[in-house]
């Protein structure tokens, strides 16, 4: 697996959530190599915030085959993702772009991408950013309160007064 300070250096420029979500997924893999065609074992399921492009298209295509189940949620206007330019990095898993009421959008056409706001704000990347959305889209489902094991961290009961306030 990645050692902590590899995981640092790669996930440069990104939050310190973000830098322990590289180093467990990268573990994860390195596990599912060594235990191989092991037949009780399943493919990991991946969810990236806010994720920057990492890779070019060779590297996708080969992370996409082997684990098949990534998805990137990106809040609606949040710059991050589109980080850097796309000419040669590219964007790993399926897109499930968080409007700002909530609502998730699985797949984008070229025409919607271009009709909705710019991904120009910084302001949007935050995890507690991301936590207010999945929130809204919980409740949207009709959950009445996102269960959470954070919800006693001071920053989330803020969210969760929010939460109250928007609907």
């Amino acid at each position: 697996g990645l050692s902590e300070e590899t995981a640092a250096e790669l996930a440069s420029g990104m939050g310190a959530g973000h830098v322990d979500a590289a180093a467990a997924g990268a573990g994860r893999c390195t596990v599912a190599e060594e235990v191989g065609s092991c037949s009780s074992c399943s493919a990991p399921i991946v969810y990236t915030f806010g994720s920057p492009r990492i890779g070019n298209a060779s590297f996708r295509s080969i992370y996409n085959g082997l684990v098949p189940k990534t998805f990137r949620l990106v809040a609606s206007r949040d710059i991050v993702p589109t980080l850097p330019p796309s000419i040669s990095y590219r964007q790993l898993g399926r897109e499930v772009w968080l409007d700002d009421t909530g609502h998730p959008t699985f797949v984008m056409s070229w025409a919607m991408r271009h009709i909705l706001p710019a991904r120009d704000s910084v302001l949007y990347h935050p995890m507690l950013s991301y936590f207010k959305l999945l929130a809204k889209a919980h409740r949207l489902a009709g959950g009445t309160e996102l269960p959470s094991v954070f919800r006693h961290e001071p920053a989330l009961r803020v969210a969760f007064q929010e939460e109250r306030h928007d609907t």
